[in-house]
This record gives C-alpha cells, sequence and structure tokens, in this order.
C-alpha cells in the first residue's frame, strides 16, 4: 500500500503503556489506507492532517461538555477538521467485555473516528450497525 497524503500525529496523555503505545502507533498507518482505500472520495481524503489523542474520561468529557452539549464521557470524539480523541480509560473499562483488550478497543474507537471522517455515521440503529460492522472488519484485517 502507498502511504497516506494524509500526515498523521499520535499524541497520548497516558493510560497505555509503551508497548501498547507502540503497536497502536504502527496499526494506525495501515487503518488509514484501509478507510481511505475503502471510501475513496471522501472528506477524509481531503484533510492535510489526522491529529489522534489519546486521552483520560475527564478530558474527553470536557471536551463533550464544551462541543457537544454532553458532559457525560464516552468513547470516541471526531471532529471534522480531522481531529479524534478516544478515551483510553473507556477502552481500558470495555476491553474485557469485547474480547479485545485495551489497545485493541482502543484501535477499534481510532478505526471508528476514522470511518466517520470517510463518512459514515451511527446515528440510527441501522447506520450504527453498518459502521459496527465496517469497523470490526477493518480491525480483524488489521490484526490478524
Amino acid at each position: 500500500m502507498a502511504r497516506p497524503t494524509v500526515e498523521l500525529f499520535v499524541h497520548c496523555q497516558g493510560g497505555l503503556s509503551g508497548e501498547d503505545l507502540e503497536w497502536l502507533e504502527h496499526q494506525v498507518e495501515p487503518a488509514l489506507l484501509e478507510v481511505l482505500a475503502s471510501y475513496p472520495g471522501s472528506e477524509l481524503e481531503q484533510l492535510d492532517e489526522l491529529e489522534l489523542s489519546l486521552v483520560d474520561d475527564a478530558t474527553l468529557a470536557g471536551i463533550h461538555g464544551d462541543f457537544l452539549d454532553d458532559p457525560t464521557v464516552t468513547d470516541v470524539i471526531t471532529f471534522p477538521h480531522g481531529e479524534i480523541l478516544v478515551s483510553v480509560e473507556m477502552a481500558a473499562r470495555r476491553a474485557e467485555e469485547f474480547g479485545k483488550g485495551e489497545r485493541g478497543e482502543t484501535f477499534l474507537y481510532l478505526i471508528h473516528g476514522m470511518l466517520h471522517l470517510a463518512g459514515l455515521d451511527d446515528r440510527t440503529e441501522v447506520d450504527a450497525a453498518v459502521m459496527a460492522k465496517e469497523q470490526e472488519r477493518i480491525w480483524a484485517k488489521l490484526t490478524a
């Protein structure tokens, strides 16, 4: 696969071990390439930069409240200018429930954010099911 034209930046506020963060950083580019290949012509393709920030619950809840008028914690927030914020604490809590481990769950959230930037939505049950199937497909392909 060719390198993406979108420049990637990964920031970690903490919560992941060095080994898990290193694994995640190596997975980000292949995920971006897969999403770009699957959704040509999307808004994601038009971005110059993609910034991925791994933050704690408090930080994400604050951003959720400030920008979306909902001060509760969530798993991932995606901004159309190319910023994806992920709660590593939420990923850690849900890791066992979904059987992906902490870094796998965090990676799934990053894929989810990329899919939002590619034009997928999850506001309706039907759209959420499509998005969930697509993020699982990409996750499985890149972690096999």
